[in-house]
């Protein structure tokens, strides 16, 4: 007998600098991309050779409403930061989806771009790059078949 899965997009937790971010657009509310990958080079005579990333680096973005309180959170941090003169403050990012069991967690994340204003006729979208140069990583441990 097949079981049906449930995705609610509520039992992702995210936080930065221990504050909990909510409110999130509908479509895409976190997306991870790795900054370098590992690539395959297969020679002329058919050996294979796979170079492994040497940076386990990750940009995560996050895509908020504008009338959030994670924007408000977010907004502020990244206020405070292009005010700073020097080395940029270092915050805790954490992400944990509570369905699956998908955790990153990273003690040195940086906000690395704050978000780009646009009005229209219905509420707006904010996105912040949040840049995690050493990520920890667990991937789906709760899942069943």
């Amino acid at each position: 007998m097949a079981l049906t899965g449930t995705y609610d997009p509520s039992a992702v937790i995210v936080t930065v600098d221990d504050l909990r971010i909510e409110g999130f657009a509908q479509d895409t509310m976190l997306d991870v991309e790795k900054l370098s990958e590992s690539e395959a080079i297969v020679g002329a005579d058919g050996h294979a050779v796979v170079s492994k990333a040497p940076s386990r680096a990750k940009v995560i973005s996050l895509t908020l409403l504008e009338t959030s309180p994670g924007y408000r959170i977010l907004g502020d941090f990244w206020k405070a930061q292009e005010s700073q003169v020097g080395a940029l403050p270092a915050r805790p990012f954490y992400m944990e989806d509570l369905i699956n069991g998908d955790v990153m967690t990273d003690a040195n994340a940086v906000i690395m771009e704050g978000p780009v204003m646009s009005k229209g006729a219905r509420v707006g979208t904010r996105e912040f790059q949040i840049f995690c140069p050493n990520p920890e990583e667990q991937y789906a441990t709760n899942v069943q078949d």
